[in-house]
């Protein structure tokens, strides 16, 4: 079963009381900041919510927060399953 961001970010922001917010965007943003940055991914292993908060510097709930935490797992390790599905069909390939 695909996870579905869009669904994830439309419940967090039917949340917020702040509908300017665009928490796809924000995901996104926490998602290239770690994996650009391995002292980031490691404290998000770490303290994934001390991290996210940490990166977007906005004062959200809870339950926001740990949705964005959740999401953010989810997208880097779908990254890094499409990242190694590359490499594997690369050793294939022939050119």
């Amino acid at each position: 079963m695909a996870f579905d961001f869009k669904d994830l970010a439309g419940k967090i922001v039917d949340k917020l009381d702040d509908k300017d917010i665009n928490i796809e965007e924000l995901i996104d943003k926490v998602v290239d900041q770690i994996k650009d940055n391995d002292d980031l991914l490691d404290n998000f292993k770490k303290e994934p919510v001390k991290t996210v908060e940490k990166l977007l510097n906005i004062d959200l709930p809870d339950e926001i927060i740990e949705k964005v935490v959740d999401a953010v797992k989810a997208k880097i390790s779908i990254d890094d399953a499409k990242e190694l599905f590359g490499k594997i069909k690369g050793l294939f390939d022939k050119d």
